[in-house]
């Protein structure tokens, strides 16, 4: 696993959280960040697109940094740029409080 894709899946793990606590996800009905699509003009979110030919290639995108991965989040996680880690805190920092 490369560094990012392990700071990438936690940092999305605690918007999702956020995003529970907030009643945006309902796992009581089994959703998650892989399951939604949800745009708040700082960060989208869309789930796996299982078409022929997908609307777009990514599933998490904030500013230019577009993450994507095959089904649900951690799987197969691929990333359009490097990201550095002050880059994640600063993704971590206005997703969550944008949420």
């Amino acid at each position: 696993m490369r560094e990012w894709e392990f700071h990438i899946e936690h940092i999305l793990r605690a918007i999702e959280t956020k995003m529970v606590m907030k009643g945006i996800i309902d796992w009581n009905n089994a959703e998650s960040i892989s399951s939604i699509d949800y745009d708040n003009g700082v960060f989208e979110i869309h789930p796996y697109d299982w078409s022929d030919n997908p609307t777009r290639d990514y599933n998490f995108k904030w500013r230019d940094i577009e993450v994507r991965w095959y089904k649900y989040l951690g799987r197969g996680m691929e990333i359009n740029r490097d990201i550095s880690k002050s880059e994640m805190l600063q993704l971590l920092d206005e997703c969550i409080n944008s949420v």
